[in-house]
């Protein structure tokens, strides 16, 4: 257990620098460079799309840099849905948890120091994810509930060894997940899908407004417990491929149990 723990705090390590940088370049490329003066081009001011695209095209990256080192997870609710998908342990998600969030902070930290002043009052928020005026608490609990499982469900998918017919680019597709859901919910409720990266700013500039929404609580949970039908348990699918090998007559009863507890655990 010992080993587990310091191998576990090595790579928590790890990923408050990786955070700090993804945070660092997604969250900065909110802000708008104009100041206080209005532009009349306009080229200023951050669109959906280049936010977009940089928090698709960075996780991308730093997921194909350092996914070799176990998983790379960038994101609390990842973390969680490998847990429940049976790719992750409980102890590891609990440190990779805490560093992603200290990461989350030191980044919107080095973000707030590297801002001219002028641009700084013209960004008070630092990029922080917040609700639309229209959208109202449950639509906004729900629609990023819905988004972040997009791209939980997509890591799962796309992560997941035993898999043999996932051809393309892991990192690309996970970056693209994002991408997309950026594109859809940006306007509505900045499309966070990632708790740490709405944590980050929120600490740095104690805006708390309506911030447990992004961190979804029971409706996230649940929808990953749903995603648990879809991937079963490395355990259980072992013990099934090695029944069906053995041309065991429990094979299908087997296989049968194995769904009727996922099914279980969704409700």
């Amino acid at each position: 257990m010992s080993a587990e723990i310091s191998i576990c705090v090595e790579n928590a390590v790890g990923r408050v620098y990786w955070n700090s940088l993804l945070f660092f370049i997604g969250c900065g490329s909110c802000i708008s460079w104009g100041g206080n003066q209005p532009a009349a081009s306009g080229w200023d001011k951050p669109s959906i799309v280049q936010i977009a695209l940089c928090f698709g095209i960075a996780v991308a990256t730093i997921a194909q840099a350092l996914g070799h080192v176990s998983g790379a997870h960038l994101n609390p609710a990842v973390s969680i849905g490998l847990v429940a998908a049976g790719q992750c342990s409980i102890l590891k998600a609990a440190f990779y948890i805490v560093a992603q969030c200290l990461g989350a902070i030191v980044g919107a930290a080095i973000l707030q120091a590297v801002i001219p002043s002028p641009i700084q009052k013209a960004n008070p928020s630092l990029g922080l994810t917040t609700l639309n005026a229209e959208v109202d608490i449950l639509q906004g609990l729900f629609l990023e509930a819905i988004i972040t499982f997009v791209l939980v469900l997509t890591v799962c998918a796309v992560c997941d060894d035993l898999r043999k017919d996932v051809k393309g680019s892991a990192p690309l597709a996970i970056g693209l997940s994002i991408t997309v859901c950026h594109l859809m919910a940006i306007r509505a409720t900045g499309s966070s899908m990632n708790p740490a990266r709405t944590l980050g700013p929120a600490t740095i500039t104690n805006t708390w407004t309506n911030h447990w929404v992004y961190w979804q609580d029971q409706s996230l949970v649940a929808l990953l417990r749903v995603s648990s039908i879809r991937f079963p348990s490395r355990r259980n699918f072992q013990k099934m491929k090695l029944a069906c090998l053995k041309d065991d007559d429990s094979a299908l009863e087997f296989q049968d149990a194995i769904l009727l507890q996922s099914l279980l655990c969704a409700l």
